[in-house]
C-alpha cells in the first residue's frame, strides 16, 4: 500500500511541476503577455482606452502576500496543510472586495453615459 500512495504522491508532484513548467515556458515564449497585467479598460469620451489599475494593482499585492504566507507555512511543516489566519482571509477577501467594487462602479458609470448619448 505504501508504493501506491509514493508512486502517488510522485505522479501528483511531476503533474503539478508539468503544468508549471509549461505556464514558464510561455512565459518565456512570449505566449503569456505580461505588458497589460496591471491596466484596466476605461470607457471616456474618445473611446475605450487602456489605463492603470490600483484595484487590480492591490489585489495582486494582496493576494501575492498571501500566497508567500501559505507557501512558507507548508514549507516549515508539510506533514499537514496550515491553519489559515482569520485575518489573512479577511485582508484577501476585502481586497478582492474593493477590486469588484471598482470594476461594478466602472460597468455602472460606463451603462449611464451609454444611456446619456
Amino acid at each position: 500500500m505504501s508504493s501506491l500512495v509514493m508512486l502517488a504522491s510522485w505522479s501528483g508532484l511531476v503533474l503539478v511541476a508539468g503544468f508549471a513548467l509549461g505556464v514558464l515556458w510561455r512565459f518565456v515564449d512570449g505566449t503569456i503577455d505580461l505588458a497589460e497585467l496591471l491596466d484596466e479598460s476605461v470607457q471616456d469620451a474618445n473611446g475605450v482606452a487602456a489605463s492603470w489599475s490600483w484595484g487590480r494593482a492591490q489585489a495582486f499585492v494582496v493576494s501575492l502576500f498571501a500566497t508567500v504566507f501559505y507557501v512558507k507555512q507548508v514549507a516549515q511543516d508539510p506533514t499537514h496543510f496550515p491553519e489559515i489566519p482569520p485575518v489573512l482571509l479577511a485582508s484577501v477577501g476585502a481586497s478582492h472586495a474593493v477590486y469588484l467594487g471598482g470594476k461594478l462602479k466602472a460597468a455602472l458609470i460606463g451603462r449611464a453615459r451609454a444611456l446619456n448619448k
